[in-house]
């Protein structure tokens, strides 16, 4: 699995979340605020366990990493959990298009995302619309 973003809350979010589920369970859901808020209402109702602190602490993480997607991905810009998130992407492909990037520096074109090696190139073309390069 790729790196959690390193952003604040991360840390009680894997603690308190994991409890019940595989954190994993938030990629692409996407939620805005009220989403995540109602959604946290539901875990505590379920018997998730943690301060008001706790919960605010996770809430501002999700809303962070995990909001809406934006009406374009910039490709030089997101995480390889956010291209999981936002576009789909499968974990190895995402965690290769961001080591490639890296390694090589930002992308210029379409047809550079798809020299990545183990990138299907179909699928980059089926998203290709949502793909920002600045």
């Amino acid at each position: 699995m790729d790196e959690w973003p390193n952003t604040p809350g991360k840390q009680t979010f894997l603690q308190i979340c994991s409890g019940c589920h595989s954190p994993e369970n938030v990629i692409g859901h996407n939620l805005d605020t009220d989403g995540w808020t109602d959604l946290l209402n539901q875990m505590i109702q379920n018997g998730a366990q943690g301060s008001d602190d706790d919960f605010s602490a996770i809430l501002q993480y999700l809303v962070t990493n995990f909001g809406p997607m934006p009406p374009k991905v910039n490709i030089n810009k997101a995480t390889a959990m956010n291209l999981r998130s936002w576009l789909g992407m499968p974990e190895k492909e995402a965690e290769d298009i961001v080591a490639y990037r890296t390694q090589h520096g930002d992308f210029k074109s379409l047809d550079d995302v798809k020299k990545v090696p183990g990138v299907d190139a179909n699928f980059i073309d089926s998203i290709k619309g949502t793909l920002t390069f600045s």
